[in-house]
């Protein structure tokens, strides 16, 4: 499947916070596969955006940042952006999650629409 970097990017997050539901063993294994397959390309994309920070942003008390009000913040946003844009493929199976008593935030689900099934 092709998927954009933004994609990659955001559902990792979303996919650690299902990691913590207590579903059945068989469906938790196959959400810690699909994390396992999208480390390498997020730590891919983690790493051009560091050295996007690097380029445009300032190390403000021994963090790396930039500031909306900054002179580079288009130049950093359109880089950005066009990180996010950029199309791997990824071969995976969605995961499909059963129904299960569980608090999942709707904006978990959205992020994770092209990873699992409901």
């Amino acid at each position: 499947m092709k998927l954009k970097n933004g994609e990659i990017y955001t559902a990792k997050d979303a996919l650690g916070k299902l990691v913590a539901v207590p579903f059945p063993i068989k469906v938790g294994f196959e959400i810690a596969k699909m994390v396992g397959k999208l480390n390498e390309p997020y730590s891919n994309i983690s790493i051009i955006k560091d050295e996007l920070l690097k380029k445009y942003g300032d190390t403000k008390k021994g963090q790396l940042s930039i500031d909306p009000e900054s002179k580079n913040w288009v130049a950093f946003i359109t880089d950005f952006d066009e990180l996010m844009d950029q199309e791997i493929e990824l071969e995976f199976e969605k995961v499909k999650l059963p129904e299960i008593d569980a608090n999942i935030e709707p904006s978990v689900i959205i992020q994770l629409e092209k990873f699992i099934e409901l």
